[in-house]
């Protein structure tokens, strides 16, 4: 189903930042766009995904008897229940990038390390395999998809087409289901981003796994104190420099640091003494901003004045830039298209 606009923004209102280095408007957005699976279930809608080409939707729906993960075109003329049971929850789903595949992640009941991660056919009824994994994310180009898997303390390459894995680097991670592991490939697939969480040194680290030749090469990146933290790394549009957000629960800190051309300590280009909601930022494709999520909702930082704007009164849900470089909000029961 597709609408157009949605109430609730307070439009015209202007702020002030509580810090004196950011100056901030105000300018909360009506939709677009607005796509809900239209569907009838005594379930509960969970997460919802647009396809790269803006043709699909995959969605999960809860607590019922027909909960599983669904896919179809935007119209809602042909949802497919892919894959389900009455106790399947997937908190992650994630189309590849050629939209032939759909993979989600698994929580172990009671959670632990081995959470798995699961993978269909976008049209077809029927889960291909899983592995166990804490987090995955797919490569920009293909069907292959990196996965950590605590119980064989790797990050591993999995390449479905061709039905191989591969090692690329260790993974030590003390698991705790409110602060995961995050994996993020750069876009042009030569660099892997991701953590762990050290409880025996209080310490949450991010990694980095380089192709080097023929060869991949893991080295620490930085260490942040603290294991009780959500730290998001994100690539830059050209994968050269990395960002990382960092919402800290024991500090009630939130900080974003940019890390150009992985050199030096990093620019913090956000901070703020208290704890915002725990995303993942998006880059712009300009590289001219970055979109993320704050307690207000979702905002806007320029990385030429160092302004900020709130975008949209509400910080639910996921932002991802789409292939034209609209900006996409997705996450519980729908997606929405802001610009």
């Amino acid at each position: 189903m597709t609408t157009t606009g949605t109430p609730g923004c307070a439009t015209g209102a202007r702020w002030t930042s509580s810090s004196r280095r950011w100056s901030s408007t105000f300018r909360c957005e009506e939709a677009v766009e607005v796509l809900t699976p239209d569907i009838v279930t005594e379930g509960t809608i969970g997460q919802v995904r647009l396809s790269s080409d803006g043709a699909r939707l995959a969605f999960v729906i809860e607590g019922s008897a027909d909960a599983g993960l669904y896919a179809g075109p935007v119209d809602g003329s042909n949802w497919i229940k892919l894959v389900g049971y009455p106790s399947f929850s997937a908190p992650e789903i994630a189309w590849s990038a050629d939209g032939r595949m759909i993979a989600y992640r698994i929580v172990a009941d009671p959670p632990g390390y081995h959470d798995q991660v699961g993978y269909v056919l976008s049209t077809e009824r029927g889960e291909v395999n899983r592995f166990d994994g804490q987090a995955f994310a797919w490569a920009r180009k293909g069907v292959v998809i990196y996965v950590l898997d605590g119980a064989r303390m790797a990050l591993l390459r999995y390449d479905l087409d061709r039905g191989t894995s591969r090692r690329l680097s260790d993974f030590h991670h003390h698991y705790d289901a409110q602060f995961p592991p995050r994996v993020v490939p750069s876009p042009d697939g030569t660099r892997i981003a991701f953590t762990s969480r050290n409880v025996l040194e209080d310490t949450t680290r991010l990694f980095i796994a380089e192709r080097r030749g023929g060869e991949v090469d893991g080295r620490p990146l930085t260490w942040i104190p603290g294991a009780d933290v959500h730290v998001f790394p994100f690539w830059s549009p050209k994968g050269v420099s990395l960002g990382i957000y960092m919402v800290h629960e024991a500090l009630d800190t939130t900080g974003l640091v940019l890390v150009k051309r992985l050199e030096g300590d990093g620019q913090i280009v956000y901070r703020r003494q208290d704890r915002d909601v725990a995303r993942s930022p998006a880059w712009s494709p300009d590289g001219a901003s970055l979109v993320f999520p704050r307690r207000e909702g979702w905002t806007r930082l320029s990385l030429v004045d160092e302004s900020l704007t709130l975008l949209r009164d509400t910080a639910a849900g996921y932002a991802r830039f789409d292939r034209q470089g609209s900006l996409w909000l997705e996450g519980t029961d729908r997606a929405e298209l802001l610009d």
